[in-house]
């Protein structure tokens, strides 16, 4: 994993959006413009990967489906950035949700 962090440091995203359009998306119209910071600081814009195919992430770590994606993104990632793919993650800064009432989901 420390290859995969390393490796997209400066693609993945892992602070809150900053600076989100307030107009509604619309299909097959280009994604409204954000900027995000990324592990090491940097501000990556959506404008500035303009060309590249991006997928935007949303995770969190209590979320086991998300953990487990995550490899499947780095495998992708090693294999196609270098044609341009980029991978963008995101995770709320909140910690897990909790139950009010009601049994545990089956895991």
């Amino acid at each position: 994993m420390r290859a995969w962090t390393s490796a997209a440091a400066a693609l993945l995203a892992m602070s809150a959006v900053a600076g989100v359009s307030q107009a509604a998306p619309k299909v097959g119209q280009p994604a409204p413009d954000f900027t995000v910071t990324t592990f090491g600081g940097h501000t990556v814009k959506l404008a500035d990967l303009k060309g590249d195919v991006i997928i935007l992430n949303f995770w969190a770590t209590w979320c086991g489906p998300c953990r487990a994606e995550l490899p499947l993104l780095e495998a992708y990632f090693k294999a196609y950035s270098k044609n341009g793919f980029q991978v963008l993650a995101w995770r709320p800064r909140t910690p897990c949700p909790r139950r009010s009432s009601g049994p545990s989901p089956p895991r």
